[in-house]
C-alpha cells in the first residue's frame, strides 16, 4: 500500500516542487509510507535514470532531479514489513519500461519471476507481447485478477516509449487508493493523493485504463 506519482510533460521543466510536496503527503499518509523509495527521471538524451533509497522520502535530499518532461516516484509500505531491500523498490525497469503499483493483492497464483508480488505483476504484464499497450494490459489484468484469490487493490503506472498507462482497480478504502489526475497547459500529473489546489485534481474512474 504505497504512493504514486507520474508527470509527463510537453518540455523539461522543474520538478522539486512537486517531490517536497509529494513527500509531504508521504510523511501524514495513514499508511506508513517510509520503508524506502524511488524514481525514475528522464535526462536530456531521452535516457531513463533511477534512484532508489531505503530512506524515507520526507528525510532524503530531493534536490538533485533536474528539470525533465518524465518523472515516476514510488514511496513504499512494505508488505508485513517484509523485504525492505533496495532491489524491492520501484520503478521496476525492463528494456523501455517503467513500473509503479499501489495496492494489495493476496493468494495469487503467477508463475512468473519476481522478489515481491509487484515485481511478479511486472513480468505477468510483459508476458503479453501482442497488440497494443492497452490491449496488452487488459489481457494482463484479466490474467492477475483471474489468478487472485482477494484483491484489495491494484492501481499501476506503466511506462513505453512516449505512452503511460494507469490502471486503477480498488475494491474497498476508496479514500486511500483513489488515484487523481490534475491536467496543466504543458503537464498532466497522476497520484495517489492530491496536493497544491484540490480543486485542480480530478478523482479517476475506479476500474479503468486511460493512456497518457
Amino acid at each position: 500500500m504505497c504512493r504514486l506519482l507520474l508527470i509527463k510533460s510537453t518540455e523539461s521543466l522543474p520538478v522539486q516542487d512537486d517531490l517536497k510536496a509529494f513527500a509531504t503527503l508521504c510523511r501524514i499518509s495513514p499508511e506508513y509510507q517510509g520503508h524506502g523509495w524511488g524514481l525514475a527521471y528522464k535526462d536530456e538524451q531521452n535516457q531513463w535514470r533511477h534512484y532508489r533509497s531505503l530512506t524515507p522520502i520526507w528525510e532524503d535530499d530531493l534536490d538533485f532531479v533536474p528539470p525533465t518532461r518524465w518523472l515516476m516516484v514510488h514511496a513504499r509500505s512494505a508488505f508485513k514489513n517484509e523485504g525492505i531491500i533496495l532491489e524491492n523498490n520501484m520503478p521496476f525497469e525492463k528494456d523501455d519500461q517503467q513500473f509503479i503499483f499501489n495496492g494489495e493483492l493476496r493468494g495469487v497464483r503467477l508463475r512468473a519471476p519476481g522478489r515481491i508480488g509487484a515485481e511478479k505483476l511486472f513480468h505477468t504484464v510483459r508476458a503479453h507481447r501482442q497488440g497494443t499497450l492497452l490491449g496488452r494490459v487488459k489481457r494482463a489484468v484479466t490474467t492477475i485478477l483471474a489468478h487472485s484469490s482477494y484483491v484489495r487493490a491494484m492501481n499501476t503506472i506503466l511506462t513505453e516509449g512516449e505512452q503511460a498507462l494507469v490502471f486503477s482497480y480498488f475494491g474497498e478504502s476508496a479514500d486511500y487508493f483513489t488515484l487523481y489526475r490534475c491536467d496543466e497547459e504543458k503537464r498532466t500529473l497522476v497520484c495517489s493523493g492530491y496536493y497544491g489546489e484540490p480543486c485542480n485534481w480530478q478523482p479517476m474512474e475506479n476500474i479503468s485504463m486511460e493512456i497518457i
